[in-house]
């Protein structure tokens, strides 16, 4: 799957499909989160499950299986980047008082 954000700020999720006999790109999911293309995006690489983060500190946690978020709360404001652990057990975010680790119960395929 290969996840892209467009500079509207829309998230879709795209698969290769076969189609008369050719693979193409098809986009198969939208994610509902009304951004504005502004905001951080990062992918937890071993499992279905991304985050997003607005510059106002609006988080959003998302499964692809789902086109809702599975969280939406607000962090602080100040947040440069952010990350999920190695093992997807876990979220990391940078500000300018450092870091923050936040806990996910995140077993595959599914978070919770």
């Amino acid at each position: 799957a290969l996840l892209i954000k467009g500079a509207d700020g829309n998230l879709r999720e795209w698969f290769e499909v076969e189609k008369d006999r050719r693979w193409r790109l098809t986009p198969v999911q939208h994610f509902d989160h009304g951004a504005d293309g502004q905001e951080l995006t990062v992918a937890e690489p071993y499992r279905r499950v991304f985050a997003t983060l607005r510059p106002d500190g609006g988080f959003s946690l998302f499964s692809a299986i789902q086109p809702q978020p599975l969280l939406n709360t607000r962090l602080g404001a100040e947040v440069r980047q952010m990350a999920f652990a190695p093992r997807g057990d876990g979220l990391l975010l940078e500000s300018a008082q450092g870091w923050q680790r936040y806990a996910l119960d995140n077993p595959y395929p599914d978070v919770t």
